[in-house]
């Protein structure tokens, strides 16, 4: 069970009044995760998004059978933000729990109950700074990629970039 004390001491929501808090719980609901869990996998459909409150999610690349792990989602962060959009998304990475974890699952109805609190327009500036964080990171595996393959023809420069950004060389 999640309580008022632990949303407020996470990163997206610290300084948040309660109340704001008092209605993510009122309209989301907590899932819990055991270790090993595999939460969601490429290919499949989301509505909604996790706040990780407990625990960890490990996320993975999966090409040939193989998973690559290419992060770690720790508690206060957000995963599977990508389903605030209004048609939802489809994953292109697997995400298991890597310890015991929970999560707020944030609903499209969360979001609209929130909508208009600072705990909503907490955890949008705080997914919008993840996101810029992240294609900072993918735009600088491409550019070494590009760099470190520049005299490559095409194809095999494609593979390379493929290589870095997923671990899928094929």
């Amino acid at each position: 069970m999640i309580t008022l004390p632990e949303l407020a001491e996470l990163p997206p929501l610290a300084g948040v009044p309660t109340a704001d808090l008092e209605r993510l719980l009122e309209h989301g609901y907590a899932r819990d995760y055991a270790k090993g869990t595999v939460v969601f996998e490429p290919g499949t459909w989301s509505f909604s998004a996790l706040l990780i409150v407990r625990g960890e999610l490990e996320i993975q690349v999966v090409g040939d059978g193989e998973a690559r792990v290419v992060g770690r989602i720790p508690a206060g962060e957000i995963a599977g933000e990508a389903a605030f959009s209004d048609n939802g998304t489809v994953h292109t990475v697997r995400a298991v729990a890597a310890r015991d974890t929970e999560a707020l699952v944030v609903t499209q109805t969360l979001l609209d109950k929130a909508r208009g609190t600072k705990a909503l327009q907490s955890m949008q500036a705080h997914t919008v700074r993840v996101l810029a964080d992240r294609i900072r990171a993918t735009n600088a595996t491409l550019r070494r990629a590009w760099e470190d393959n520049a005299d490559e023809e095409p194809e095999a420069l494609r593979a390379a970039i493929r290589e870095a950004v997923t671990g899928d060389g094929g």
